[in-house]
């Protein structure tokens, strides 16, 4: 191991405590710890994990391999300077970039793969709904029981709708926001904005695509708005894909009124 401003004999890993400055590229494929401030004015690869609690600067790219964490502690900063391409956090095939207390600001288009905004919600159990379970594509409502929480919807123009379960038909969450540990949490991810697909029952009338939805007395299942003054305040959205009859997928554009 070697430590620089530390302990020489470091286990096999690269100590900086002071400030340090890489004019090449850089790859660590074990631990890295700068407690200083550090500028790499070429690209960065980072197959293990690594903790900043000073500021780190980039001036190329910057690649976190499957299963590493970069830790940047508070009161620090990471600033990537990559003009020729995106910046990408990826994990196992997939990307991912978490967030935590932090700004994020776009001067032009901020991209994400998804089509809706999502909350997480707790889900109250729904076993006097014949056993109904709670899945993608299943319209709830707010559960008036506990504080918070949603359950399934099981009665038509229900004006306590809340949204959609997000994730039916192949279409994820673009943005998920929720609170850990506060009441503003859950394990059931619920589109609130966007486009997602919605099972429906048709048996109330046949659907098409630009017909407005409500919640119906199938568990779970949206219904054609054909009673508009029982509708007020019951609208979960407009279908953008139609169903002649039985109960399906379909898609639908939320605009909760």
């Amino acid at each position: 191991g070697a430590g620089i401003g530390e302990n020489l004999n470091a286990g096999g890993k690269l100590n900086v405590a002071g400030d340090a400055k890489i004019g090449g590229n850089a790859s660590v494929t074990g631990n890295a710890s700068i407690t200083g401030d550090a500028t790499i004015d070429g690209f960065t690869r980072i197959n293990d994990n690594a903790r900043i609690t000073g500021d780190l600067t980039v001036n190329g790219g910057l690649s976190l391999g499957a299963g590493a964490d970069a830790h940047i502690d508070q009161g620090s900063s990471l600033v990537i300077n990559n003009s020729t391409g995106p910046v990408r956090i990826k994990a196992s095939g997939t990307e991912m970039l978490i967030i935590n207390d932090v700004q994020v600001e776009a001067k032009k288009r901020f991209i994400v793969t998804g089509a809706d905004l999502a909350e997480r919600f707790t889900v109250s159990p729904s076993n006097d709904l014949n056993n109904e379970s709670v899945k993608p594509g299943m319209v709830v409502s707010i559960d008036r029981a506990h504080p918070g929480a949603l359950r399934l919807s099981n009665s038509a123009y229900d004006k306590t709708v809340a949204g959609i379960v997000s994730g039916a038909g192949g279409i994820q969450t673009a943005i998920e926001l929720g609170q850990a540990g506060s009441i503003a949490d859950g394990q059931v991810s619920v589109a609130v904005i966007g486009r997602v697909y919605c099972y429906a029952d048709a048996t109330y009338g046949s659907i098409e695509p630009g017909d407005l939805l409500s919640t119906s007395n199938t568990p779970g299942h949206a219904m054609k708005v054909t009673n508009f003054d029982s509708a007020h305040g019951a609208i979960l959205g407009k279908a953008m894909s139609g169903l002649k009859d039985g109960k399906g997928l379909i898609l639908v554009l939320i605009s909760m009124q």
